[in-house]
Protein backbone atom coordinates (compact mmCIF):
# COMPACT_ATOMS: atom_id res chain seq x y z
CA UNK A 1 0.00 0.00 0.00
CA UNK A 2 1.68 3.64 -0.56
CA UNK A 3 1.07 6.80 1.00
CA UNK A 4 0.67 10.30 -0.10
CA UNK A 5 1.07 12.93 2.52
CA UNK A 6 0.27 16.68 1.58
CA UNK A 7 -0.03 19.27 3.75
CA UNK A 8 -2.45 21.69 1.91
CA UNK A 9 -3.10 25.28 3.01
CA UNK A 10 -6.55 27.16 2.99
CA UNK A 11 -5.47 30.00 1.44
CA UNK A 12 -2.14 29.66 0.35
CA UNK A 13 -1.18 27.05 -2.57
CA UNK A 14 1.75 24.63 -1.32
CA UNK A 15 1.54 21.19 -3.51
CA UNK A 16 4.28 19.01 -3.80
CA UNK A 17 4.07 16.38 -6.40
CA UNK A 18 5.05 12.65 -4.94
CA UNK A 19 7.78 11.25 -6.96
CA UNK A 20 5.87 8.37 -8.23
CA UNK A 21 4.50 10.26 -10.75
CA UNK A 22 0.90 10.69 -8.88
CA UNK A 23 0.40 14.49 -9.14
CA UNK A 24 -2.71 16.51 -6.32
CA UNK A 25 -3.25 19.53 -8.22
CA UNK A 26 -4.89 22.33 -5.96
CA UNK A 27 -7.54 23.55 -8.73
CA UNK A 28 -8.91 26.50 -5.89
CA UNK A 29 -8.01 26.54 -2.07
CA UNK A 30 -11.40 26.05 0.58
CA UNK A 31 -12.14 29.46 1.33
CA UNK A 32 -14.60 31.03 3.77
CA UNK A 33 -14.31 34.10 1.80
CA UNK A 34 -15.38 37.84 2.92
CA UNK A 35 -18.20 38.16 5.93
CA UNK A 36 -19.27 40.02 8.77
CA UNK A 37 -19.39 39.24 12.18
CA UNK A 38 -21.27 40.70 14.79
CA UNK A 39 -20.70 40.20 18.48
CA UNK A 40 -18.62 37.44 19.17
CA UNK A 41 -20.07 36.75 22.59
CA UNK A 42 -21.63 33.19 21.17
CA UNK A 43 -19.52 30.28 18.76
CA UNK A 44 -20.67 31.32 15.43
CA UNK A 45 -20.27 29.09 12.31
CA UNK A 46 -20.35 29.74 8.45
CA UNK A 47 -20.14 26.62 6.57
CA UNK A 48 -19.31 25.68 2.39
CA UNK A 49 -20.17 22.41 1.43
CA UNK A 50 -18.34 20.35 -1.03
CA UNK A 51 -21.25 21.74 -3.60
CA UNK A 52 -20.48 24.96 -3.26
CA UNK A 53 -23.41 25.88 -0.87
CA UNK A 54 -22.39 28.24 1.86
CA UNK A 55 -24.30 28.51 5.03
CA UNK A 56 -24.23 30.46 8.29
CA UNK A 57 -25.65 30.99 11.49
CA UNK A 58 -26.72 34.65 11.93
CA UNK A 59 -24.52 36.29 13.81
CA UNK A 60 -22.47 35.76 10.58
CA UNK A 61 -23.21 37.56 6.89
CA UNK A 62 -21.46 35.88 4.07
CA UNK A 63 -19.83 38.44 1.46
CA UNK A 64 -18.34 37.62 -1.21
CA UNK A 65 -15.35 34.61 -2.39
CA UNK A 66 -16.67 31.57 -0.31
CA UNK A 67 -15.35 28.23 -2.25
CA UNK A 68 -14.85 24.66 -1.53
CA UNK A 69 -11.63 23.28 -2.14
CA UNK A 70 -11.23 22.20 -5.71
CA UNK A 71 -8.25 19.51 -6.07
CA UNK A 72 -6.83 17.39 -9.03
CA UNK A 73 -5.95 13.76 -9.30
CA UNK A 74 -4.01 12.31 -12.13
CA UNK A 75 -2.16 9.19 -12.81
CA UNK A 76 -3.30 7.21 -9.99
CA UNK A 77 -4.41 3.48 -10.17
CA UNK A 78 -7.45 3.63 -12.42
CA UNK A 79 -10.85 2.74 -11.10
CA UNK A 80 -10.53 2.63 -8.01
CA UNK A 81 -12.68 4.28 -4.60
CA UNK A 82 -10.63 6.05 -1.73
CA UNK A 83 -13.19 6.29 1.16
CA UNK A 84 -12.97 9.12 3.38
CA UNK A 85 -11.95 9.01 7.13
CA UNK A 86 -10.92 10.87 9.96
CA UNK A 87 -7.43 11.17 11.59
CA UNK A 88 -6.31 7.31 12.40
CA UNK A 89 -3.29 5.75 13.28
CA UNK A 90 -3.65 2.90 11.08
CA UNK A 91 -4.38 3.41 7.26
CA UNK A 92 -7.19 2.22 5.91
CA UNK A 93 -6.82 -1.48 4.19
CA UNK A 94 -9.39 -0.93 1.17
CA UNK A 95 -7.24 2.55 0.25
CA UNK A 96 -8.56 6.16 1.49
CA UNK A 97 -8.67 9.36 1.92
CA UNK A 98 -7.75 11.32 5.34
CA UNK A 99 -8.11 14.35 6.14
CA UNK A 100 -6.60 15.59 9.35
CA UNK A 101 -4.02 17.78 11.10
CA UNK A 102 -6.40 20.77 11.21
CA UNK A 103 -5.00 24.00 12.53
CA UNK A 104 -7.10 27.30 13.60
CA UNK A 105 -7.14 30.08 11.14
CA UNK A 106 -5.87 32.95 12.65
CA UNK A 107 -3.81 36.70 11.36
CA UNK A 108 -1.19 36.37 14.05
CA UNK A 109 -3.23 38.29 16.57
CA UNK A 110 -5.97 38.00 18.51
CA UNK A 111 -8.60 35.68 18.32
CA UNK A 112 -8.79 32.38 16.17
CA UNK A 113 -11.28 30.56 14.12
CA UNK A 114 -11.86 27.16 14.58
CA UNK A 115 -11.69 24.69 11.10
CA UNK A 116 -13.76 21.67 11.42
CA UNK A 117 -15.98 19.26 9.92
CA UNK A 118 -14.10 18.73 6.68
CA UNK A 119 -16.06 16.50 4.42
CA UNK A 120 -15.97 15.34 0.77
CA UNK A 121 -18.39 15.07 -2.71
CA UNK A 122 -19.93 12.15 -3.07
CA UNK A 123 -20.78 10.66 -0.04
CA UNK A 124 -17.32 10.36 1.06
CA UNK A 125 -16.12 8.62 -1.71
CA UNK A 126 -13.83 9.78 -4.69
CA UNK A 127 -13.66 7.33 -7.54
CA UNK A 128 -10.64 7.37 -9.96
CA UNK A 129 -12.02 6.98 -13.86
CA UNK A 130 -9.94 4.85 -16.54
CA UNK A 131 -6.87 6.81 -16.67
CA UNK A 132 -6.49 6.90 -12.84
CA UNK A 133 -7.55 10.36 -12.45
CA UNK A 134 -10.85 12.63 -10.63
CA UNK A 135 -11.82 15.70 -9.19
CA UNK A 136 -11.97 16.12 -5.14
CA UNK A 137 -14.44 18.68 -3.61
CA UNK A 138 -14.02 19.44 0.31
CA UNK A 139 -16.14 21.52 2.48
CA UNK A 140 -15.53 22.39 5.41
CA UNK A 141 -17.01 24.86 8.84
CA UNK A 142 -15.28 27.69 10.47
CA UNK A 143 -16.01 28.41 13.63
CA UNK A 144 -15.82 31.92 15.99
CA UNK A 145 -14.56 31.72 19.41
CA UNK A 146 -17.25 32.90 21.23
CA UNK A 147 -15.79 34.83 23.45
CA UNK A 148 -16.49 38.11 23.21
CA UNK A 149 -13.17 39.18 21.81
CA UNK A 150 -12.93 41.46 18.79
CA UNK A 151 -11.48 39.76 15.44
CA UNK A 152 -9.39 42.36 13.62
CA UNK A 153 -9.91 42.45 9.28
CA UNK A 154 -7.46 40.79 7.43
CA UNK A 155 -6.54 37.86 5.97
CA UNK A 156 -6.55 34.19 8.65
CA UNK A 157 -5.06 31.12 6.88
CA UNK A 158 -4.71 27.71 8.61
CA UNK A 159 -3.76 24.16 7.01
CA UNK A 160 -5.03 20.66 7.13
CA UNK A 161 -3.62 17.65 5.60
CA UNK A 162 -4.90 15.45 3.32
CA UNK A 163 -3.41 11.33 3.29
CA UNK A 164 -4.62 9.29 0.39
CA UNK A 165 -3.81 5.39 0.69
CA UNK A 166 -3.93 3.40 -2.07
Amino acid sequence: MKKINLCLLISLLMIAAPATGQTLTEVDALSFGTFGLGANDVQAAITVTPDNDVFADPQIIPGAGAQRGEYRLEDFPPNVSFYLGTDVPNPPSEGGLVLGNVTTADNGAGPVFYLSDLTISNGGILQTDGQGDATLYIGGTLRTSGTGDRYDGGTYTGSYTLTIYY
